[in-house]
């Protein structure tokens, strides 16, 4: 049957792009962080379990929202830094390697497409779920999992190389060493630590603090200054970006 709706000229309904919702939709879920994050700072200090479950709950929900978004030019998201330790050969060919906060999984992929065995870890299931779903996994090369940096048993050695590029700077400080202790046991001696921080203050000082963190398990090679996607999904271009440092550490 032929339809008497106009498809073109002065009679047909002129349909905006819905540009308004999605934003609006953007800033609800910032308010809404903000909040959230206010009371971890009071609930860390009385019930530590307590902060650990809504932080997990937090970021079941940001990638929760974030499933719902598209994911194209998933390629520009890989960090430069990773690009050079890969084509290098600091990130020896081959290894194996841990993406700490995985997330939508495309870095994880990205490596295991360059020949690398790649376990993609996330704090959050439905992160981990949603990499599954769009990566697929391949036995022995590729595997997404939930995973806990701070309350997981390591599985000592068991990494020729470990990519950090969001997760640490997210750790509340008093955390921190617990962080630095089951990284240092994930990687096996001699193993690369590649590591993304975003720079809030002077880049002297963090320096200093990832270093005192660190130092003890891992030699410092260098650092540099760049910056860090603040973007979970692969979104429109430009992205938002903010400061950031990028760590080069080997484990001793």
């Amino acid at each position: 049957m032929q339809s008497n709706e106009p498809t073109s000229g002065p009679d047909r309904p002129h349909t905006r792009p819905n540009t308004v919702q999605p934003a609006r939709q953007d800033g609800l879920l910032r308010l809404r962080l903000r909040l959230v994050n206010t009371v971890l700072k009071y609930v860390r200090r009385v019930s530590p379990r307590l902060e650990r479950k809504i932080h997990r709950r937090k970021w079941e929900h940001l990638w929760h929202v974030e499933s719902k978004r598209p994911h194209g030019a998933l390629a520009t998201t890989v960090p430069e830094e990773l690009v050079e330790a890969v084509e290098t050969g600091w990130f020896p060919q081959g290894c194996r390697v841990l993406d700490i906060g995985s997330g939508r999984g495309q870095i994880s992929a990205w490596l295991t497409e360059r020949g690398f065995s790649v376990v993609g870890g996330d704090l959050a299931e439905e992160a981990a779920q949603l990499a599954r779903r769009e990566f697929g996994e391949i036995p022995g090369r590729l595997e997404f999992r939930r995973l806990d940096i701070l309350h997981d048993a390591p599985e000592p050695g068991s990494f020729d190389a470990l990519l950090d590029r969001g997760c640490l700077h997210t750790i509340p400080t008093e955390f921190r060493r617990t962080y630095a202790r089951n990284v240092a046991a994930w990687c096996r001696p001699g193993g690369r630590l590649l590591l993304l921080h975003r720079q809030e203050g002077e880049a002297s000082v963090l320096i200093d603090s990832v270093r005192d963190l660190l130092g003890s398990d891992f030699e410092l090679e260098r650092h540099a200054r760049t910056r860090q996607d603040l973007e979970r999904s692969a979104g429109p271009l430009p992205r938002q970006t903010a400061p950031g440092m990028a760590f080069w550490f080997v484990r001793r």
